[in-house]
């Protein structure tokens, strides 16, 4: 729960420090560090490695194997989003919401519909610390920060067409299409260190899912049984598309032992198991997609669609620095070394700690 904190006088500041420091609070570790606050905010180190832990849980890593350049970012991050949700859930205090419950629901309702079953969500919300009554009320905050916003910031202006147009024609070169794969799969993992014995099991239940397959049972219900992508698994397994190189049009790259896979094997047709470093895998290719140059009229929604972005998001980050600005946040946080190119980027957690799909 975030709630303003404020100490006047010179006595009872120091008395406060002594106490403070006396609780461990000084302590940057402290899960009751403060690491950022300010007029209505006070978000703590607790708050932060929360977030944080139910990110590597969905996700599957480790914090060894995140930089610490990148994990002092996504801390800064956390904690900037965690300030931001604080004063902007003063601000819907003024703002009017109806049929809050029912919109809960319906959420509810569409993150259970990407498990299985129901024991597959509830083990989903143990895996994540987190109770249904949690999740409700991090759905109803976050529907009301949303609303907040559509609310407190104006939509952006209607771009002319001969703008659009104009933009075209000066960018025609960037409107083409590379050729690209979708793709649904299956990955059984296998521990870490694991030996011949380990790998030839885990092989042989990839090699049974992939029968499953043949024999005509649905790929999207046999990835949502099996598969250990559990982000992938809630959407039947499928990808976003990529090209022919690996390159996710989402943003990151797939493994090349993956690439190969898709590249040889045809549209509507499902791949031999092969292994990654992650598992056994098999796939099935959706669609593959020559490269081509997109015309305008398919282009026109598109360039609509992203200055309307441009302008939004600028809109927004400009109201969001003012709220900033106002409460005079201040953060307590080391400040973050230059990010090292290493590896793919790390994409920041959710606020509302739901959960979600997986890489």
């Amino acid at each position: 729960m975030h709630f303003s904190y404020f100490l006047r006088g010179g006595l009872l500041a120091a008395l406060s420090a002594m106490f403070l420091s006396g609780c461990g609070e000084t302590d940057p570790n402290s899960p009751r560090f403060v690491v950022a606050e300010g007029k209505g905010v006070k978000v703590t180190r607790g708050e932060v490695d929360k977030i944080k832990s139910r990110f590597f849980e969905e996700h599957g890593l480790k914090l060894e194997q995140v930089p610490p350049s990148r994990l002092a970012q996504m801390e800064r991050q956390i904690a900037e989003q965690l300030a931001f949700k604080a004063l902007l859930l003063q601000e819907a205090q003024s703002v009017e919401f109806k049929d809050l419950d029912s919109k809960v629901d319906a959420e509810i309702a569409k993150t259970k519909s990407k498990f299985p079953n129901e024991d597959a969500f509830q083990t989903k919300l143990i895996q994540l610390n987190l109770t249904l009554d949690e999740l409700r009320g991090e759905l109803a905050k976050q529907y009301k920060m949303e609303e907040t916003l559509r609310v407190k910031v104006p939509p952006a202006p209607d771009i002319p067409l001969a703008e659009v147009e104009k933009f075209y024609k000066e960018h025609k070169m960037e409107f083409s299409q590379p050729a690209t794969i979708r793709a649904s799969h299956v990955l059984v993992k296998f521990p870490e260190q694991a030996d011949a014995a380990a790998k030839a099991r885990v092989k042989k239940k990839a090699e049974e899912a992939r029968a499953r397959v043949l024999k005509g049972e649905d790929f999207g219900k046999v990835a949502r049984e099996i598969s250990d992508d559990t982000g992938s698994a809630a959407n039947n397994g499928e990808l976003p598309p990529f090209t022919r190189e690996g390159r996710l049009l989402t943003g990151g790259g797939l493994v090349p032992p993956f690439v190969k896979a898709a590249n040889s094997t045809k549209a509507n047709a499902v791949s031999p198991v092969f292994e990654t470093e992650y598992g056994y895998h098999f796939l099935k290719v959706l669609e593959s997609k020559p490269a081509g140059a997109i015309a305008f009229d398919q282009a026109k929604d598109l360039i609509v669609r992203e200055f309307a972005n441009r302008a939004r998001q600028k809109a927004v980050n400009e109201y969001i620095a003012g709220l900033i600005k106002t409460a005079n946040v201040t953060y307590h946080l080391p400040a973050p070394e230059p990010p090292k190119m290493d590896n793919a980027p790390l994409m920041l957690p959710q606020g509302d700690g739901s959960p979600k799909q997986s890489r």
